[in-house]
């Protein structure tokens, strides 16, 4: 199960990290 978690969990940054960078500013 973790490992599923981790690979959802790599998808959604490589698809809104991006967004979340802009929205929090993260260097």
């Amino acid at each position: 199960r973790k490992k599923f978690v981790e690979r959802q969990a790599e998808v959604w940054w490589a698809e809104n990290h991006g967004r979340v960078f802009e929205k929090y500013n993260v260097r």
